[in-house]
Parts: structure tokens; sequence; C-alpha cells
């Protein structure tokens, strides 16, 4: 980074009190970043410098985190309900309003994990399909490129079956 893209970089973040920038983009206004590719973070990251430091966000990242805390509230949920288990109904009547709670906070946990699993696919199949984009282009017939720009609402289920085929040259049955 030169000392004039340095000065640039103070003055955005000074005018915004931190920075939220793609890192294409900051590659392009600023500079590489040492050791960017290394630690795993895909090139659609966003780069975030505040009070905390320079970080990085990418959606993989984001649901991962997600699916961690639900199924952290499903085990304590779950580990709770165990402790009402092991009790006779009649110890356990008057509490039902907290089991109640609990069985929601356990159910809506599982329903969690799975949406988030989803999101999960999803994000690492467009992850896949922006980077071979990226790279590749010029070299796609226009309905690949609809496909891999999501440009006619593809489903998760064609992303499934088309990105592999079009990314890797196989077929998913």
């Amino acid at each position: 980074m030169t000392p004039g893209k340095l000065v640039s970089l103070y003055e955005e973040i000074k005018a915004h009190r931190g920075l939220d920038i793609p890192y294409t983009e900051f590659l392009n206004k600023y500079s590489p970043v040492k050791g960017f590719y290394e630690k795993g973070h895909p090139e659609y990251s966003t780069v975030c410098i505040s009070l905390w430091g320079l970080q990085y966000r990418f959606p993989e990242h984001d649901f991962s985190n997600d699916m961690i805390i639900a199924i952290e509230q499903l085990i304590k949920s779950d580990n709770e309900l165990d402790e009402y288990r092991k009790k006779q109904h009649n110890q356990i009547f008057k509490s039902r309003n907290n089991i109640s709670l609990l069985i929601r906070k356990t159910e809506s946990s599982k329903r969690h994990i799975m949406q988030t699993a989803f999101s999960l696919l999803e994000c690492y199949l467009n992850g896949l399909a922006w980077s071979y984009f990226k790279k590749n282009s010029a070299e796609l017939s226009k309905r690949k490129v609809d496909t891999l720009q999501d440009k006619s609402n593809v489903t998760l289920r064609d992303k499934i079956r088309k990105y592999p085929y079009i990314i890797f040259n196989e077929h998913i049955d």
C-alpha cells in the first residue's frame, strides 16, 4: 500500500468511524491484504475495519456461526428438559409453563438448524458460482451466465444439480 493510499484509507475510516467494503473493491482501491487467501477468506468477503480491528465477513462464516448458536441453544434446552424427564408428572405439574417454553425453544432451534443448513449450502454454492464466473465469464454461454448469476430465480435444487455440471462438468443425480 502506498503512503497516499494509506492516507486515503485513513480518511475514509475516519469519516465513517469504520469501513465495510467488498474485498475486491478494497484490493482495487487500496491494496491486497497479506495472508488473505492463506487464511481461507473467499474473494467475495467484506473487509471490515472498526475499533475491533481488521476483520472479514462472508456469508458462510455468518451462517456457520448461526448454526453453532442454534445447536448450543438446542443442547441447552434439551438438557434442561432432561431434568424434567427424570421426574414424575405430579412433580413437574407446576412447571408446565417452563417446560412448554423449553419445548418451544427446542423445536425452534431444530427449525433454525434446518433453515441455516439450507442457507449455508446455498451460500457455498453461490460462492463457487461467483468464483467460477469471475474467472471464466468470457467462455460461458448466456444460459450458463444467467444460471450462475441467478438471473432467472434459480432454485436451490437447480443450483445443486446445475452448478457442479457447469463448474466441474459433472452431473449430480
